[in-house]
């Protein structure tokens, strides 16, 4: 009898920055999926309400990175309202439209809204802002973080944003164009959610009276598993990562078995168990992180 080596190989190939993502997400109300990881939220319409929500829970005990992009359209003192990026326990929780921008009375909830209408009975400064705010109480006065108020952001351009929890310190930060924009320190597990880490995330947007397109590109988010892991027989090779981005610089090591580790989609060659780690670097120079573990199976020949 001859024994061996027989595999299985999944050909598994989507990082967590490319079309990957898209069956993520639920597309609610107003929403559009536009494909490549990217959502319109509402349209040059009044009175329009959008949302997306992820399909999987995710725990908030654990510390994540979400890089994505934002646009807010071309209208300026008659655009509206703006868009907010929430963790909630209700994945297709909806809020209030108009100046309620999706997030308004989703209760309980954490929210950055990016904002570029003045609501005054929310206390909203004239410029566009951005502020972190829970339990969808968008009154500026019960804010965790002052507001931010930024350049007019409704000027047709696409605006890189980066979220990043760590739960050993308890500090949420929010990157904007490559800089710090907000800093909050807090325990959102207890103080927001009741104890309760599991939450669904996503982005809400909504029109009234004035309107926008309000639009979402998805690039990283560390919480999802990006890349899967492999099997395959000694003397076997496989692709081990993705589709390139070109916005990304990559970096795998170990690199002794790898065709060229500056790749997205290297050639692995492992004669054992390897597990290989990818280095993601942004135009930000911001570094994220994924796994890929190649499993290598070795069944003696024997001859009976």
């Amino acid at each position: 009898m001859i024994l061996r080596c027989v595999c299985i190989v999944f050909f598994a190939l989507t990082i967590c920055f490319s079309s990957g993502l898209q069956a993520q997400f639920n597309v609610i109300g107003d929403a559009d999926d536009l494909g490549g990881d990217c959502y319109q939220l509402t349209d040059t319409k009044d009175f329009e309400f959008g949302a997306i929500w992820s399909n999987e829970l995710i725990n908030l005990n654990e510390s994540f990175e979400a890089q994505f992009q934002l646009y807010f359209g071309t209208k300026d003192e008659d655009g509206a309202d703006g868009i907010a990026f929430i963790f909630q326990p209700i994945s297709d929780n909806i809020g209030s439209a108009g100046g309620g921008i999706g997030f308004s009375g989703i209760d309980p909830s954490l929210g950055i809204v990016f904002d570029t209408w003045q609501n005054t009975d929310n206390n909203d400064p004239t410029e566009d802002h951005i502020t972190l705010m829970q339990n969808g109480d968008l009154n500026h006065n019960t804010a965790l973080s002052p507001a931010v108020t930024v350049d007019n952001i409704e000027d047709g351009m696409w605006y890189d944003v980066r979220v990043v929890w760590n739960v050993n310190t308890s500090e949420l930060n929010v990157f904007w164009e490559c800089g710090l924009l907000l800093s909050y320190t807090g325990d959102i597990v207890e103080d927001i959610f009741d104890g309760d880490p599991m939450v669904y995330w996503g982005f809400t947007s909504a029109t009234g009276g004035a309107n926008n397109v309000h639009s979402v590109c998805i690039d990283y988010i560390s919480f999802l598993d990006g890349l899967s892991d492999h099997q395959i027989c000694e003397g076997e090779r496989i692709l081990i990562g993705g589709e390139a981005n070109p916005d990304y610089t990559y970096s795998w090591t170990p690199t002794n078995t790898l065709n060229d580790p500056t790749l997205s989609n290297p050639e692995a060659s492992p004669t054992e168990t390897t597990t290989y780690i990818l280095e993601l670097t942004d135009g930000c120079q911001f570094s994220f992180y994924d796994t890929v573990v190649v499993f290598v199976t070795s069944i003696p020949v024997s001859y009976t």
